[in-house]
């Protein structure tokens, strides 16, 4: 199986970029260029009529100049914060794979209408369904408990691991879904590093935590069952491809005639 972890986002990324600077280049820039030459033509006449009105002049520039890279900046975060996001399914999928020597395998990036799952871990201890997170502080409260977008995040791991469910069922596995977890990664992340919400069926845990979770849990699939739910999953993967292709194919012969 390829690595496929982070892709969109980076795909994301880089298109926001791309956008951006399309934007600055051809609409942003000339708006304040105007504005700062037209600012500074008012000071420098304001520090003719008054000497002390070089300080103004002084302050008008910098102002204008420091809006425009203030601008510049935070139009950027949003590509940075995808990247970040990119990055921790990186990981999440990274810490899968080091158990490949103990049965483990994951599928990234499992395509649905509109959306995806981030990642499915299928080994010894069953088939867990991964939602990837970077915390920048959303995701907890000061205390330590999960915040409101924390259990939106938790909601959102169960929801998928009810689509999956259903998947395998379809292309023949009928195993079902061992668990579903909450990788959460990032520099906001309390101290203890685990986090068990009311229900038993989700976990949200520190990336770090990964690992040790699924080499912890119970063996429930021998390997021929093992194999037999990545190829189910990998089936429903690449038939979803497959029609994403012939859609884009048709949109793309759409906007040529």
């Amino acid at each position: 199986m390829s690595v496929t972890a982070g892709k969109r986002l980076h795909g994301l990324a880089r298109e926001q970029r791309v956008e951006r600077q399309r934007i600055i280049g051809w609409r942003y820039i000339p708006i304040v260029a105007g504005y700062c030459a037209l600012s500074s033509i008012l000071i420098l006449w304001l520090a003719w009529m008054s000497t002390s009105a070089i300080t103004w002049f002084a302050c008008g520039f910098c102002v204008g100049a420091s809006l425009f890279f203030l601008w510049v900046i935070a139009d950027s975060a949003t590509a940075s914060r995808l990247e970040s996001a990119a990055i921790a399914e990186q990981n999440t999928e990274s810490e899968v794979r080091k158990l490949r020597t103990r049965g483990w395998q994951v599928v990234s990036n499992v395509p649905f209408h509109k959306s995806d799952v981030d990642h499915v871990a299928i080994g010894p201890g069953g088939v867990f369904v991964l939602e990837t997170k970077w915390s920048e502080g959303s995701l907890f409260e000061r205390n330590g408990a999960v915040s409101d977008f924390g259990k939106k995040a938790i909601n959102q791991v169960r929801k998928n691991a009810d689509r999956i469910d259903g998947v395998l069922r379809q292309n023949g596995y009928h195993g079902g879904v061992t668990g579903a977890l909450v990788v959460v990664w990032g520099c906001d992340v309390p101290v203890d590093g685990r986090h068990e919400w009311p229900s038993t069926d989700v976990t949200m845990l520190r990336g770090g935590l990964l690992g040790e979770r699924l080499r912890s849990a119970d063996v429930v699939l021998d390997s021929h069952e093992v194999l037999a739910a990545a190829a189910a999953l990998d089936t429903f993967v690449a038939a979803r491809l497959q029609r994403i292709e012939e859609e884009t194919h048709l949109e793309r012969s759409k906007i040529r005639a």
